[in-house]
This record gives C-alpha cells, structure tokens and sequence, in this order.
C-alpha cells in the first residue's frame, strides 16, 4: 500500500494543508491523528498503528508532508526512519520532494543524511520556541500579569494526574527516564516532572 500519515499538534489546528493533494494521490491508507510532536512515534495510537502494518509487509510507501510530522525530537524521528528501511518502506517528504528511495528502488544515498539535519533543525525549532515562551512570561511576570488558576479555584490530584501531559509524565517515569530528559522531551518545567513524580509515587 501507498500511505500517508498526517499529524497535527492541537485541536485549534487543521489538517486540511497536509490533505490537500489527497484527490490527486490516491493514497491506499490515510493515518490521522491530533497528537503532539513530542509523543513517541509508538505511544501514538494511529502511529502504533502504522508501525503494526508497516511490520506485517502492509505499506510499501509512506508519504509524509514533513519531518517534523513523524516527530520533533530528532533521535525519536530516525528510530522509526530505521524501522521503515528495515522493512524496505519507501519514506518520502514532500515538502522537500526528498525520498528514502530512488526509482530503481535503491537507497537514496543522501537521504539519511538530509533527514538527520532537518530533523535536527526541526527540533532546536521547538526548544527555540518554548524559549521565546518562557521568556514571554517572565516579562508578563515583571507587568504583573498572572498565569495560572484563579484565586480560589482547586484542582485534585487525580484530575492533576488525569492530564494529557501529567500521564505521559509518568509513562517516561515508568521508562525510567530522567526528571531532565523528561522536561526536554515534552518541552515542560522541571518543577512539573517533579511535582507529577511526588503525587503519583506510592505512598
């Protein structure tokens, strides 16, 4: 099968950029899913899904719109470029017009290389963003703008620990990852690793 798998980071984003030449295509399979960058290719559920017909000889060709679809952390993103030529799947980005493939069916000798490099980029992108974010409020801060819940809102900690970023938290944890590693990955403050550690630790 001929493949595409479409990524987008939040509800408030669409994917309609990254469908736009469905039509034209005709893809055999579409895989879409509203998931963070962040998340490990496997830890999502339409990528676990893919990497499951990829494994059983189903996809022969996967398109991508870019590299940072797959993932924006770079050792994450060429761990599933490596399952892919394990199993003899053509990868193309089309937004470099770059595939893992060429037409005789050989490996694209640059390909490795130019994948690795955009990725790389793709992910000091992200920390250069979640930089620019955090220096953002700390001008707010020194404004006098207040972050956070109202004054007099509570929140438990089972609804604290039923978060989206609370459970990959933990999932990382259990991974035995670091409290920094954790932090990097998922472009969050250490003091939230922490604070997610202490409350879903048994007592």
């Amino acid at each position: 099968m001929k493949v595409k798998y479409v990524r987008y980071s939040s509800i408030g984003q669409k994917a309609d950029r990254q469908l736009n030449d469905i039509q034209e295509k005709k893809y055999d399979k579409i895989y879409v899913e509203q998931v963070s960058g962040c998340v490990p290719f496997q830890e999502r559920k339409e990528g676990s899904r893919l990497l499951a017909d990829i494994t059983t000889g189903k996809v022969k060709h996967l398109h991508i719109d870019e590299i940072s679809r797959l993932g924006r952390n770079t050792i994450d993103t060429l761990k599933t470029i490596q399952i892919l030529e394990d199993n003899h799947v053509g990868l193309m980005i089309e937004n470099l017009g770059l595939s893992s493939h060429l037409e005789n069916g050989s490996t694209n000798p640059i390909f490795k290389l130019v994948s690795t490099i955009i990725s790389t980029i793709a992910e000091q992108e992200r920390e250069c963003i979640a930089e620019r974010l955090d220096a953002g409020r700390i001008a707010a801060r020194s404004k006098g703008v207040k972050f956070g819940r109202k004054t007099g809102s509570t929140e438990s900690h089972l609804e604290f620990l039923s978060k989206a970023n609370s459970k990959q938290i933990i999932k990382l944890l259990a991974k035995n990852y670091t409290i920094r590693d954790i932090s990097k990955q998922l472009s969050c403050s250490v003091n939230l690793v922490l604070k997610v550690k202490k409350l879903s630790s048994p007592v």
